[in-house]
């Protein structure tokens, strides 16, 4: 009985985790719908945002693309003003990619997210210190146990 339940459990995570990730992506689709990007190119500004600048190869690690694929991805990152383009002040033969916050971007961007963290702070406001500590260990492990995914995904040959 004990292991049906826990089964049972693990099912209802796995469901709500697929739900979340769909919703997410969803949500992420539309705001970069808004400025004019892919939901890929957004959600790459935002890991430069959060862990940049660095080097082509480097955002390529973190994205889990190509080096082709990222070349066009900063290429078109850099056209809508969201990145440039920097030489490292320590090596001056790299080149970074920085991202740009356009003071014009900004105010859209923050009444866009505006609604969705007024409603997530209430959401957290239901939790305890603890299980909020316990939520974000599990939201980060997560992230990191799919980027191993991800680069693992594309190692394997292609079927098909």
């Amino acid at each position: 009985m004990a292991r049906r339940q826990r089964t049972a459990i693990f099912d209802a995570v796995h469901a709500a985790g697929r739900e979340l990730s769909a919703s997410s992506v969803m949500f992420h689709a539309a705001m970069a719908e808004k400025f004019g990007l892919t939901v890929t190119d957004w959600r790459a500004w935002d890991i430069v945002l959060r862990h940049g600048p660095f080097t082509a190869g480097k955002f390529a690690q973190w994205t889990g693309l190509t080096p082709g694929a990222v070349t066009g991805l900063i290429d078109r990152l850099a056209k809508a003003g969201a990145v440039e383009r920097v030489r490292d002040t320590e090596d001056r033969r790299k080149v970074l990619v920085r991202a740009v916050q356009q003071p014009s971007h900004r105010p859209l961007k923050d009444s866009l997210f505006a609604p969705l963290l007024q409603a997530v702070e209430k959401l957290y406001a239901g939790y305890s210190d603890d299980q909020l500590r316990m939520i974000a260990d599990f939201m980060t492990r997560m992230s990191v146990l799919i980027r191993q995914q991800m680069a693992e995904l594309r190692r394997r040959p292609d079927h098909g």
